[in-house]
Order: C-alpha cells, then sequence, then structure tokens
C-alpha cells in the first residue's frame, strides 16, 4: 500500500531507507510511530512521512526507494508563539501536504491537534486515519500554571475540531482510549490497535540476568506531576534502607532549578542518577543494566516504555489505575500493579520483584504476549488490515 504518515517522527530511525546524508536526529520521544513507519517500509509498503523540525529551516525533503519524509519547521521567533504553536502549524502542514498525497491511498495521522487537523483538511480526496495517543481533556484538567493551562486551551480547541464530525476514522492505542473517546463521542466507530514494539528489540534472554537492586524509571519529563516521581522517590527512600546498594537511574527532561533535583541532591544524591533527555539507543542499554522497571505514572493512554523493558526481559511495576498501564502489564499477568499514589505500596511493589519465581513468571508471560500481540510485524498489518477495510468499503 501507499500510506502517508502525518506526525511526530524521527528520520534518523529510518536511515538505512534513505539516500541521503546529515539526517536530522528530532521527534525522539515518538516511538510508536517510529516503530510503525519502520514496519511499514520492512514489510514493502510505500510510505510519505510528514513531520515538523523545531529550528529554523526552510522546507527539508529526504527520499529512498520507497519513502519520503516532509520536514516543515515549527519555529517561530515571536515570543508567545510557542503558547500557539500548534494553530500555526495546522496551515504549514497543509501547504507542505498540498500536491503531495495524490498517489498515497490513506492518510495516517498521529495525535489529536495540529497533524490531525491539518489531515483533516483533505478528507474530500483520501481516507483519514487518526491514532489517539494521549487523551486532551484530561490533561487540560490537571494542568496548574497559567502558561500550561492556555497550552493545553490551545490544544483542547484544535482536539474539539479534530474530533467533530466523521471525515475522521479513530484509532485508539488501548482499552483504556476507546473507554475516553466513547464516554465523549458515543456515536464514533472507534477501532483498537495498540502501540508496536520493535520486534528486534525482544530478547529470549536478560542481559545481565543477575543484576539487582538497580531501578529505573523513564518519562519524557520527571518533572511533569503526572509522572509522580515524588512518590517514588519516597518509596526508594524506604528500600534504600532495607537494600543499602539500590540505585535509581531517571531518565527524561528535568530542571536543576526544580524542586524535585533540589530534593534528591541534598538526601539521596549517592543513590539517584539524573540522565537528562536520551537516545532510544542510550535508554535500551540502561533498561539492560536494570533489574526493574518502575513507571509510576498517573495516567497513561499506553505506555510504550513498559514494552520496551518487558522486552528486554526486564519486569515492570505500573499502576493499577493508571489508565491503559494495567492493559499492557497483562491486567498483572505480565507486570507488578500497585496503587501509585501510595509510596509504600510502591515499596512493597519493589521488594515483589526481588522474588525469583515470581520475577519468571512475569517476564516469560510478558515475552509470550509480545510475541503475539504488540509485534511491530503484527501491529503493522492490522494498520494494513484496517486501511484496506476502508478501502473496499468505500467509506471516507
Amino acid at each position: 500500500m501507499r500510506i502517508a504518515i502525518v506526525g511526530y517522527f524521527n528520520p534518523k530511525c529510518i536511515s538505512d531507507f534513505l539516500s541521503d546524508e546529515n539526517i536530522p536526529d528530532v521527534n525522539k520521544a515518538a516511538t510508536a510511530v517510529n516503530t510503525l513507519v519502520v514496519a511499514f517500509l520492512k514489510a514493502g509498503h510505500y510510505v510519505k512521512v510528514f513531520t515538523s523540525f523545531p529550528e529554523k529551516c526552510d522546507n527539508m525533503i529526504f527520499k529512498g526507494e520507497n519513502v519520503e519524509v516532509h520536514i516543515v519547521s515549527s519555529y517561530s521567533k515571536a515570543k508567545l508563539t510557542g503558547l500557539f504553536s500548534q494553530v500555526y502549524m495546522v496551515k504549514r502542514l497543509i501547504n507542505l501536504m498540498e500536491g503531495q498525497i495524490d498517489d498515497v491511498d490513506v492518510i495516517h495521522a498521529h495525535w489529536t491537534y495540529a497533524f490531525a487537523l491539518a489531515a483533516k483538511h483533505f478528507a474530500g480526496k483520501k481516507k483519514i486515519v487518526c491514532t489517539v495517543r494521549d487523551w486532551c481533556p484530561y490533561i487540560l484538567s490537571i494542568q496548574t500554571s497559567l502558561k500550561n493551562k492556555i497550552s493545553w486551551i490551545i490544544r483542547y480547541i484544535l482536539f474539539r475540531k479534530v474530533m467533530k464530525g466523521d471525515s475522521i476514522k479513530f484509532i485508539a492505542n488501548s482499552q483504556y482510549t476507546y473507554d475516553r473517546i466513547l464516554s465523549e463521542y458515543p456515536q464514533k466507530e472507534v477501532h483498537i490497535i495498540p502501540n508496536p514494539i520493535d520486534q528486534s528489540l525482544i530478547v529470549s534472554e536478560k542481559i545481565n540476568p543477575n543484576i539487582m537492586h538497580r531501578f529505573i524509571s523513564i518519562a519524557q519529563s520527571i518533572d511533569d506531576k503526572r509522572k509522580n516521581i515524588p512518590t517514588l522517590l519516597k518509596a526508594f527512600e524506604l528500600y534504600k534502607k532495607e537494600q543499602p546498594d539500590a540505585v535509581l537511574t531517571l531518565v527524561g527532561y528535568y530542571s536543576k532549578n526544580g524542586e524535585l533535583y533540589k530534593g534528591v541532591i541534598h538526601n539521596l544524591s549517592d543513590s539517584i542518577t539524573f540522565t537528562g533527555v536520551l537516545s532510544r539507543k542510550e535508554i535500551i542499554s540502561l533498561i539492560d543494566e536494570s533489574s526493574c522497571l518502575i513507571h509510576p505514572s498517573l495516567e497513561e493512554t499506553f505506555g510504550n516504555i513498559l514494552l520496551e523493558a518487558m522486552a528486554r526481559k526486564v519486569p515492570c511495576i505500573g499502576g493499577e489505575k493508571s489508565g491503559a498501564v494495567p492493559y499492557v502489564l497483562g491486567n498483572g499477568k505480565c507486570g507488578i500493579l500497585c496503587d501509585v499514589t501510595d509510596y509504600k505500596d510502591v515499596f512493597e511493589a519493589m521488594k515483589k520483584a526481588n522474588d525469583s519465581n515470581y520475577r519468571k513468571y512475569i517476564v516469560d508471560n510478558a515475552s509470550k504476549m509480545l510475541k503475539e500481540s504488540y509485534s511491530s510485524d503484527i501491529i503493522a498489518n492490522k494498520h494494513i488490515m484496517y486501511y484496506k477495510s476502508l478501502l473496499s468499503n468505500g467509506e471516507s
């Protein structure tokens, strides 16, 4: 098939498929989209990607035998433009796509903001699909700073425009996301296709199997209150009293001026490492050197990092009421579920992860589930079958 992907994407992840050099390394957090595009290309499909670049630049295009990546800048010198970037990016993306989508069968947008609204502009010409990757109403409801509230109000306006009408067909990346959509839009027909894990990451045996008491937590921003890192730190402090050699690695953006970082420096600086933002390769390497991944997030529409830890045979701890986390962890068969709002319960889960028989039970279940339900080749094929069903039914 010939597929257009509209969303955050890192062209560096398909450098082997491109004939160009000096390919930008951006949008590193768009793991699910990056993995899906690679899977499409490996399966022999033609893919056109339309994405953005945060720095000032002219429109860029990178080409390969079966792929094109079109990039537009999201940069603006206006001081407040960052708050309104989702708005002006709609027009930039439409201009980028104009005249470039005539030869594709379907346009697949990701997230429910500028990328999806730009894709919706072409609904009269092509089949439009959008994967809902976060839930805007919830994220808006938990914002505390004025700047963040304004930013998410703007996103919310775009979100409502995207969800309006029936010109876009929606994919939910989990049962939780599916339920969220239908709770506000009961008339929508929604298809569930989970996020993929790169099949090449799935190992049969854990690397460094004898490592213990080395915990890791990974988030796009560990300062984000939704990620609930302070509760994890309290739990780790308890664990440290029982296991003095325990260490915790925190991966993701953080501010050295933030309360979280300053508190750790004063109390647990010898046991906790802040890495900042890392490449996917570096993250996988750190997971391999860990004995357990803890994901204390209060809400997730999926949780790709859980798949990556499970793929490396590393047991996971997640919230029993944290959105899609129980869904991803097989409702407790493939990971340890606990009340992540209670640091004592997180502490008990950390101790539970030390039981060798229990560890083997959950990691073996996780590997089986990944191969059967989440492997990138399987997820790519599910998308292809869904696209074909839309085309054969003549839906728009």
